[in-house]
């Protein structure tokens, strides 16, 4: 079982598996988007899985605000360091295509020089009709920001553990990174 810091993470893991249909290991996107939770959709962002790469698809209003801006469209970890940006897609096509979910803490660099501690699930979304893999990011603040701090780049991406949904987890350990 896996162990969450924060109540957040471990309420949004929950809350997905309750919307997946019997037999299945993740809840089908449209499921999840029509039951929605109001207390964790400001915090997760949904992102398409490409070949050698994750794009945003969806943001919440949190995470915009603790980003300072929008990143819809955007290739997740867009200029960040590249080992930063590997892990997070190595990371991500494993979940997709094993299922699982990871579980990561991550500090960021705030915009007035201060550090930010984030836990962040990942789990992955069924999709239909050919539409790329998706995963489904919640992240939740540790240490709280002031009012004003946007998060603007990665330190580290530590403690990071497969999550089992069910169909097992990867032989290989997730990936890490430092800036």
């Amino acid at each position: 079982m896996t162990t969450f810091k924060t109540e957040k993470c471990r309420g949004f893991f929950e809350h997905w598996a309750s919307l997946r249909d019997e037999g299945q290991h993740a809840p089908l996107q449209s499921v999840f988007l029509d039951k929605a939770h109001p207390e964790y959709a400001p915090h997760l962002h949904i992102a398409d899985v490409y070949d050698g790469y994750l794009v945003f698809r969806l943001i919440g209003t949190k995470v915009v605000e603790r980003w300072g801006r929008d990143k819809t469209g955007e290739v997740v970890g867009e200029g960040q360091p590249p080992g930063m940006q590997r892990a997070l897609y190595e990371n991500g096509i494993l979940s997709v295509s094993t299922p699982c979910g990871f579980r990561m803490e991550m500090m960021f660099a705030a915009s007035n020089g201060s550090e930010i501690s984030v836990e962040a699930l990942v789990l992955p979304l069924e999709t239909q009709d050919g539409k790329p893999d998706r995963l489904v990011s919640l992240s939740e603040v540790v240490e709280k920001l002031k009012y004003g701090d946007q998060s603007e780049r990665y330190l580290n991406m530590s403690n990071v553990n497969w999550v089992d949904i069910g169909a097992g987890v990867p032989e290989q350990a997730p990936m890490s990174a430092e800036s």
